[in-house]
């Protein structure tokens, strides 16, 4: 599953926030902050691609930085929130 969320989001933030940086290698390290390919209205554009995508609510105390920092990061938050509510409703 995990790949299947790098590989969505990863086109996503190609498509829709590096367009200035058609020339960057995004890789799943790549630092998207320091790189600048994400900012704090990029955040919440991603935030809310991931919600609609996967079906997850991702709350306002889980938007920190080192959750957007890199894509392996922000996989890992959508694989927890999934996890999360796969949890819940077999509970």
């Amino acid at each position: 599953m995990t790949s299947d969320i790098l590989n969505a989001t990863r086109d996503y933030v190609r498509r829709e926030l590096m367009q200035e940086r058609p020339g960057l290698v995004l890789t799943d390290e790549t630092n998207l902050l320091t790189e600048h390919i994400i900012d704090s209205l990029g955040i919440f554009m991603l935030v809310t691609f991931l919600e609609e995508k996967f079906g997850i609510v991702v709350d306002a105390d889980e938007v920190l930085v080192e959750n957007f920092e890199t894509m392996t990061a922000v996989a890992a938050l959508v694989e927890s929130k999934l996890e999360a509510n796969s949890t819940a409703r077999s509970a």
